[in-house]
């Protein structure tokens, strides 16, 4: 138990160096002690689903009907225009939801069974943030279902120098800034579970170095 806690304690002040934080602020009752919960706002917090958002790509593919597929822009409102029938309202429908409505309104006038699929394909609202030890530090969107390896993999790879075994996410959850530890090689053996991430998430890639950085500062 004394060593988890020395080892939480170690990314949490290399955390701060990265993000520029100071030390003296840091509250370790931030973590948690498993994954974390979905946040309070997310387009994938009810049920795990994606939910479209203004300023989204989406396609539509409506079985044998060429005319109708292809990607389509949601403005500002949250309406798309979809051609034979019109503006549609789309933001905060699932894209289940969104598809049954389609078919509804293509079966009123054109189309009969109609079978509409419809894909988030570009999200400009939902973003994240890969920091530490990754290749390519930055913001990054999220599109979908992403889970961490796959955010990790987005921002270039951990760095030669990277301690894989100590990636940390923060998350806003009920009103609180929230923390959990990953290790990426159980998660890749299949030992641990990938973690579904979120907009507004941040992960925080740690460094194989940090241990003789901070040593003489943790025994205090």
């Amino acid at each position: 138990m004394i060593k988890r806690r020395f080892n939480l304690l170690l990314i949490i002040m290399a955390t701060a160096l990265l993000t520029g934080c100071a030390s003296s602020t840091l509250d370790t009752s931030i973590l948690e002690t498993s994954n974390l919960s979905a946040p309070d706002s997310s387009r994938q917090a009810q049920n795990q689903e994606v939910r479209i958002s203004a300023y989204d790509r989406i396609a539509v593919s409506v079985l044998e009907y060429d005319k109708i597929n292809g990607e389509y822009a949601v403005d500002q409102y949250g309406f798309v225009k979809i051609p034979l029938i019109g503006q549609m309202p789309a933001a905060g429908a699932t894209e289940h939801e969104f598809a049954r409505t389609l078919e509804t309104e293509f079966e009123k006038d054109h189309l009969q069974n109609a079978d509409v699929t419809v894909t988030i394909e570009e999200s400009l609202e939902q973003q994240l943030t890969v920091d530490g030890e990754v290749k390519d530090p930055g913001v990054y969107p999220v599109v979908g279902r992403q889970h961490l390896l796959q955010a990790i993999a987005e921002a270039g790879g951990p760095t030669p120098g990277a301690d894989v075994s100590k990636v940390l996410v923060f998350r806003e959850i009920e009103g609180e800034r929230r923390a959990a530890l990953y290790n990426l090689n159980e998660i890749r053996t299949g030992n641990a579970e990938d973690p579904i991430v979120y907009g507004n998430d941040t992960i925080v890639v740690g460094s194989s170095t940090i241990g003789k950085q901070y040593g003489n500062i943790l025994s205090t």
